[in-house]
């Protein structure tokens, strides 16, 4: 899933995420309202979040919606600097070999 406010950016991105691992069927929210209710009811398994968006940012975001208990405070292991799961929080819950 995508979220982004800037639609062109956001198609870009969807397109070649497309063409380049032959995904379909992605979702996309240009808000964070719209992005929470979609990953509750969707469960996506990625979610690519702009940092700065106009409601809220993509941190705030991520907050809300990742890991275990979403909703919660705990971002889910998410590290701004590096855009995912740290190496420590990942090796945890076992999405990175160590």
């Amino acid at each position: 899933m995508l979220v982004d406010d800037h639609p062109l950016l956001r198609r870009g991105m969807r397109v070649l995420i497309e063409q380049a691992f032959a995904i379909r069927g992605m979702r996309e929210a240009d808000n964070a309202p719209e992005a929470v209710d979609l990953v509750r009811r969707l469960k996506p398994d990625l979610t690519i979040v702009d940092i700065t968006l106009k409601s809220t940012n993509g941190i705030e975001l991520t907050k809300v919606t990742a890991g275990p208990g979403a909703g919660n405070a705990d971002p889910g292991g998410f590290n701004a600097r590096r855009g995912g799961l740290c190496r420590t929080c990942a090796a945890r819950r076992g999405r990175w070999a160590t």
